[in-house]
Protein backbone atom coordinates (compact mmCIF):
# COMPACT_ATOMS: atom_id res chain seq x y z
CA UNK A 1 0.00 0.00 0.00
CA UNK A 2 2.47 2.78 1.07
CA UNK A 3 4.59 1.56 -2.14
CA UNK A 4 1.48 2.40 -4.09
CA UNK A 5 0.84 5.87 -2.48
CA UNK A 6 4.30 6.53 -2.89
CA UNK A 7 4.16 5.87 -7.16
CA UNK A 8 0.96 7.81 -6.93
CA UNK A 9 1.98 10.99 -5.20
CA UNK A 10 5.51 10.97 -6.08
CA UNK A 11 8.92 9.59 -5.00
CA UNK A 12 10.45 11.40 -2.02
CA UNK A 13 7.13 13.63 -1.80
CA UNK A 14 5.85 13.54 2.56
CA UNK A 15 2.51 11.50 2.10
CA UNK A 16 -0.97 12.92 3.25
CA UNK A 17 -2.44 12.93 6.78
CA UNK A 18 1.48 13.62 8.19
CA UNK A 19 0.63 13.87 12.22
CA UNK A 20 4.12 15.83 13.13
CA UNK A 21 2.66 19.20 14.02
CA UNK A 22 -0.10 17.79 16.23
CA UNK A 23 2.00 16.04 18.05
CA UNK A 24 3.77 18.85 18.89
CA UNK A 25 0.86 20.39 20.04
CA UNK A 26 -0.17 17.58 22.07
CA UNK A 27 -1.02 18.13 26.07
CA UNK A 28 -0.39 22.21 25.27
CA UNK A 29 -3.58 23.64 27.84
CA UNK A 30 -6.58 25.85 26.58
CA UNK A 31 -6.37 30.08 27.56
CA UNK A 32 -8.92 29.32 29.99
CA UNK A 33 -7.60 32.32 32.23
CA UNK A 34 -8.01 34.39 29.25
CA UNK A 35 -11.11 33.42 27.88
CA UNK A 36 -12.82 34.19 32.06
CA UNK A 37 -11.36 37.24 32.14
CA UNK A 38 -12.79 38.21 28.79
CA UNK A 39 -16.32 37.37 30.45
CA UNK A 40 -15.05 38.84 33.25
CA UNK A 41 -14.47 41.70 31.46
CA UNK A 42 -17.83 41.73 29.74
CA UNK A 43 -19.99 41.19 32.43
CA UNK A 44 -18.57 44.33 34.30
CA UNK A 45 -18.35 46.59 31.02
CA UNK A 46 -22.87 45.66 31.44
CA UNK A 47 -23.19 46.46 34.50
CA UNK A 48 -21.64 49.48 34.62
CA UNK A 49 -24.12 50.37 31.71
CA UNK A 50 -26.66 49.34 33.62
CA UNK A 51 -25.73 51.17 36.86
CA UNK A 52 -24.88 54.27 34.40
CA UNK A 53 -28.35 54.09 32.71
CA UNK A 54 -29.95 53.58 36.16
CA UNK A 55 -28.09 56.37 37.97
CA UNK A 56 -29.07 58.66 34.87
CA UNK A 57 -32.57 57.15 34.77
CA UNK A 58 -33.05 58.05 38.98
CA UNK A 59 -31.79 61.23 38.50
CA UNK A 60 -34.16 62.41 35.69
CA UNK A 61 -36.62 60.60 38.15
CA UNK A 62 -35.78 62.55 41.20
CA UNK A 63 -35.54 66.20 39.35
CA UNK A 64 -39.39 65.44 37.52
CA UNK A 65 -40.28 65.13 41.47
CA UNK A 66 -38.70 68.84 41.99
CA UNK A 67 -40.79 70.07 39.52
CA UNK A 68 -43.80 68.17 40.83
CA UNK A 69 -43.09 69.88 43.90
CA UNK A 70 -42.84 73.21 42.44
CA UNK A 71 -46.23 72.17 40.34
CA UNK A 72 -48.01 71.27 43.86
CA UNK A 73 -46.97 74.96 45.72
CA UNK A 74 -47.96 77.06 42.79
CA UNK A 75 -51.42 75.80 43.05
CA UNK A 76 -51.41 75.62 47.08
CA UNK A 77 -50.80 79.23 46.51
CA UNK A 78 -53.43 79.83 44.25
CA UNK A 79 -55.51 78.07 46.48
CA UNK A 80 -54.80 80.01 49.31
CA UNK A 81 -56.72 83.16 47.26
CA UNK A 82 -60.03 81.41 47.10
CA UNK A 83 -59.84 80.18 50.73
CA UNK A 84 -59.10 84.26 51.86
CA UNK A 85 -61.74 85.25 49.54
CA UNK A 86 -64.17 83.00 50.65
CA UNK A 87 -63.65 83.77 54.30
CA UNK A 88 -63.27 87.13 53.64
CA UNK A 89 -67.26 86.42 52.49
CA UNK A 90 -68.45 84.23 55.36
CA UNK A 91 -66.85 86.42 58.04
CA UNK A 92 -70.21 88.46 57.26
CA UNK A 93 -72.68 85.68 58.03
CA UNK A 94 -73.73 85.69 62.10
CA UNK A 95 -75.61 83.20 63.40
CA UNK A 96 -77.61 85.11 65.50
CA UNK A 97 -78.54 86.92 62.36
CA UNK A 98 -79.85 86.52 58.93
CA UNK A 99 -77.20 87.16 55.86
CA UNK A 100 -78.11 89.85 53.55
CA UNK A 101 -78.77 89.57 50.20
CA UNK A 102 -75.13 90.94 49.21
CA UNK A 103 -73.36 88.59 51.22
CA UNK A 104 -75.68 85.91 49.97
CA UNK A 105 -74.51 87.01 46.59
CA UNK A 106 -70.75 87.21 47.22
CA UNK A 107 -71.12 83.87 48.76
CA UNK A 108 -72.56 82.35 45.56
CA UNK A 109 -70.32 84.10 43.25
CA UNK A 110 -66.78 83.41 44.39
CA UNK A 111 -64.54 81.07 42.78
CA UNK A 112 -64.56 77.73 44.27
CA UNK A 113 -62.98 75.79 42.03
CA UNK A 114 -61.35 72.64 44.02
CA UNK A 115 -57.76 71.93 43.78
CA UNK A 116 -56.94 69.10 40.95
CA UNK A 117 -56.22 66.81 43.86
CA UNK A 118 -56.22 63.76 41.12
CA UNK A 119 -53.04 64.58 39.34
CA UNK A 120 -51.39 65.66 42.03
CA UNK A 121 -52.05 63.53 44.68
CA UNK A 122 -51.62 59.89 42.43
CA UNK A 123 -48.66 60.09 40.65
CA UNK A 124 -45.18 57.93 41.40
CA UNK A 125 -43.27 61.23 41.94
CA UNK A 126 -44.33 61.58 45.40
CA UNK A 127 -42.34 58.29 46.08
CA UNK A 128 -39.49 61.06 45.66
CA UNK A 129 -41.39 63.21 49.07
CA UNK A 130 -41.25 62.35 52.79
CA UNK A 131 -44.13 60.34 53.94
CA UNK A 132 -44.87 63.26 56.47
CA UNK A 133 -45.01 66.02 53.28
CA UNK A 134 -47.51 63.44 51.58
CA UNK A 135 -50.01 62.67 54.56
CA UNK A 136 -50.08 66.34 55.20
CA UNK A 137 -50.72 67.13 51.39
CA UNK A 138 -53.34 64.50 51.67
CA UNK A 139 -55.23 66.28 54.70
CA UNK A 140 -54.67 69.63 52.78
CA UNK A 141 -56.39 68.90 49.93
CA UNK A 142 -59.55 66.82 51.52
CA UNK A 143 -59.86 69.68 53.90
CA UNK A 144 -60.04 72.84 51.32
CA UNK A 145 -62.36 70.51 49.24
CA UNK A 146 -65.01 69.82 52.04
CA UNK A 147 -64.84 74.09 52.82
CA UNK A 148 -65.44 74.90 49.53
CA UNK A 149 -68.33 72.35 48.80
CA UNK A 150 -69.53 72.99 52.64
CA UNK A 151 -69.67 77.28 51.51
CA UNK A 152 -71.41 76.27 48.20
CA UNK A 153 -73.82 74.49 50.05
CA UNK A 154 -74.14 77.17 52.59
CA UNK A 155 -74.39 79.56 49.78
CA UNK A 156 -77.24 78.21 47.99
CA UNK A 157 -79.76 76.94 50.67
CA UNK A 158 -79.02 80.46 52.93
CA UNK A 159 -80.42 81.85 49.56
CA UNK A 160 -83.30 79.75 49.37
CA UNK A 161 -84.33 80.06 53.02
CA UNK A 162 -83.14 83.68 53.66
CA UNK A 163 -86.87 85.17 53.58
CA UNK A 164 -87.45 82.06 56.54
CA UNK A 165 -84.12 82.48 58.34
CA UNK A 166 -85.01 86.49 59.01
CA UNK A 167 -88.54 85.58 59.92
CA UNK A 168 -87.39 82.68 62.83
CA UNK A 169 -84.11 84.28 63.42
CA UNK A 170 -86.04 87.28 64.62
CA UNK A 171 -88.23 85.23 66.62
CA UNK A 172 -85.35 83.18 68.22
CA UNK A 173 -84.20 86.17 68.91
CA UNK A 174 -87.48 88.18 70.67
CA UNK A 175 -87.52 84.77 72.54
CA UNK A 176 -84.34 84.94 73.85
CA UNK A 177 -85.31 88.61 75.28
CA UNK A 178 -88.34 87.13 77.31
CA UNK A 179 -85.84 85.04 79.36
CA UNK A 180 -85.36 81.05 79.39
CA UNK A 181 -88.89 78.94 78.68
CA UNK A 182 -90.77 77.99 82.00
CA UNK A 183 -90.27 74.17 83.19
CA UNK A 184 -92.25 71.81 81.33
CA UNK A 185 -93.98 68.37 84.21
CA UNK A 186 -96.11 65.70 83.54
CA UNK A 187 -99.42 64.82 85.88
CA UNK A 188 -101.71 62.62 85.71
CA UNK A 189 -105.62 62.29 85.33
CA UNK A 190 -106.65 58.86 87.37
CA UNK A 191 -110.51 59.92 86.95
CA UNK A 192 -110.99 58.09 83.62
CA UNK A 193 -111.34 54.21 83.32
CA UNK A 194 -108.12 54.87 81.35
CA UNK A 195 -105.14 57.22 83.10
CA UNK A 196 -103.98 59.69 81.22
CA UNK A 197 -100.59 62.05 81.66
CA UNK A 198 -100.80 65.95 81.52
CA UNK A 199 -98.58 68.69 80.31
CA UNK A 200 -98.03 71.10 83.01
CA UNK A 201 -95.68 74.21 83.22
CA UNK A 202 -94.06 74.40 86.69
CA UNK A 203 -93.80 77.54 88.90
CA UNK A 204 -91.30 76.85 91.56
CA UNK A 205 -90.75 74.87 94.35
CA UNK A 206 -92.82 74.84 97.80
CA UNK A 207 -90.57 73.55 100.63
CA UNK A 208 -91.54 73.10 104.69
CA UNK A 209 -90.02 76.25 105.51
CA UNK A 210 -91.19 79.51 104.19
CA UNK A 211 -88.49 81.11 101.58
CA UNK A 212 -86.49 78.01 101.11
CA UNK A 213 -86.11 76.64 97.74
CA UNK A 214 -84.06 73.79 98.42
CA UNK A 215 -85.13 70.68 101.08
CA UNK A 216 -85.27 67.13 100.25
CA UNK A 217 -87.60 65.41 97.58
CA UNK A 218 -89.58 63.65 99.95
CA UNK A 219 -90.25 66.90 101.71
CA UNK A 220 -90.91 69.28 98.31
CA UNK A 221 -94.02 70.10 96.02
CA UNK A 222 -93.73 71.68 92.87
CA UNK A 223 -96.30 74.28 91.94
CA UNK A 224 -98.03 73.39 89.03
CA UNK A 225 -100.93 74.45 86.19
CA UNK A 226 -101.97 73.11 82.76
CA UNK A 227 -103.65 75.88 80.88
CA UNK A 228 -101.83 79.49 79.87
CA UNK A 229 -103.75 81.33 82.50
CA UNK A 230 -104.45 78.96 85.33
CA UNK A 231 -104.23 78.76 88.76
CA UNK A 232 -100.83 77.16 90.10
CA UNK A 233 -101.45 74.04 92.01
CA UNK A 234 -98.92 72.37 94.61
CA UNK A 235 -98.38 68.70 94.58
CA UNK A 236 -95.42 66.26 95.91
CA UNK A 237 -92.52 65.44 93.82
CA UNK A 238 -92.23 62.22 95.30
CA UNK A 239 -94.98 59.81 95.74
CA UNK A 240 -97.39 57.82 93.99
CA UNK A 241 -97.71 58.85 90.27
CA UNK A 242 -101.33 59.85 90.81
CA UNK A 243 -100.14 62.01 93.68
CA UNK A 244 -97.56 63.94 91.95
CA UNK A 245 -96.25 66.47 89.58
CA UNK A 246 -93.03 64.69 87.34
CA UNK A 247 -90.41 67.72 86.24
CA UNK A 248 -89.69 66.73 82.14
CA UNK A 249 -86.16 66.90 81.38
CA UNK A 250 -85.76 68.76 78.38
CA UNK A 251 -84.87 67.14 75.03
CA UNK A 252 -84.37 68.47 71.18
CA UNK A 253 -87.91 66.62 70.41
CA UNK A 254 -89.06 67.99 72.86
CA UNK A 255 -87.85 71.84 72.43
CA UNK A 256 -89.05 71.14 68.37
CA UNK A 257 -92.49 69.59 69.66
CA UNK A 258 -92.68 73.34 71.67
CA UNK A 259 -91.74 75.48 69.03
CA UNK A 260 -94.03 74.07 66.52
CA UNK A 261 -93.11 75.90 63.77
CA UNK A 262 -91.35 74.20 60.54
CA UNK A 263 -88.56 77.42 59.77
CA UNK A 264 -87.27 76.75 63.13
CA UNK A 265 -85.45 73.61 61.43
CA UNK A 266 -83.97 75.80 58.57
CA UNK A 267 -82.53 78.18 61.18
CA UNK A 268 -81.28 75.69 63.07
CA UNK A 269 -79.57 73.80 60.12
CA UNK A 270 -78.42 77.36 59.30
CA UNK A 271 -76.51 77.60 61.93
CA UNK A 272 -74.93 73.99 62.25
CA UNK A 273 -73.57 74.95 59.00
CA UNK A 274 -71.95 78.05 59.82
CA UNK A 275 -70.29 76.23 63.18
CA UNK A 276 -69.24 73.44 60.63
CA UNK A 277 -67.71 75.66 58.21
CA UNK A 278 -65.61 77.61 61.20
CA UNK A 279 -64.49 73.85 62.70
CA UNK A 280 -63.08 72.89 59.00
CA UNK A 281 -61.98 76.31 57.97
CA UNK A 282 -59.46 76.38 61.56
CA UNK A 283 -57.16 73.70 60.33
CA UNK A 284 -56.82 75.03 56.84
CA UNK A 285 -54.10 78.06 57.92
CA UNK A 286 -51.18 75.00 59.67
CA UNK A 287 -52.05 72.58 57.14
CA UNK A 288 -51.05 75.16 54.13
CA UNK A 289 -47.71 76.39 56.16
CA UNK A 290 -46.55 72.63 56.93
CA UNK A 291 -47.32 71.69 53.39
CA UNK A 292 -45.50 74.95 51.95
CA UNK A 293 -42.47 74.33 54.44
CA UNK A 294 -42.27 70.37 53.23
CA UNK A 295 -42.50 71.35 49.05
CA UNK A 296 -39.79 74.23 49.75
CA UNK A 297 -37.82 71.71 51.32
CA UNK A 298 -38.42 69.23 49.50
CA UNK A 299 -37.11 71.32 46.40
CA UNK A 300 -34.21 72.71 48.18
CA UNK A 301 -32.78 69.62 48.92
CA UNK A 302 -34.11 66.87 46.87
CA UNK A 303 -33.19 63.31 48.21
CA UNK A 304 -29.85 61.84 46.97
Amino acid sequence: MAASLAAFYGAGQALPGNADDVKESVGKQRPIGLIIGIGVAGILGALVGYTVNFIKGQSEFIELGTEKAKDIKKEVEGVRGRVKAALDAFKETKPGEAPSVETIDKLANLDLTEPDATNKMFTPLLGTFNGKLVRSMFDYYNNVTAFFREVQLHAALTKNDRDVLTKCLKASAESAAKGPPPALGVTFDYSQKLPQAMLATLGGVVCPKEGETSCDPGDMKLRYRTSVSGQFQEKPAKGLPKDIVIPIQPTDLLKNVIVGDPNQLACRDYVRRIDRIRQTVTKLPELEKFVIEGLDDRIKNPPK
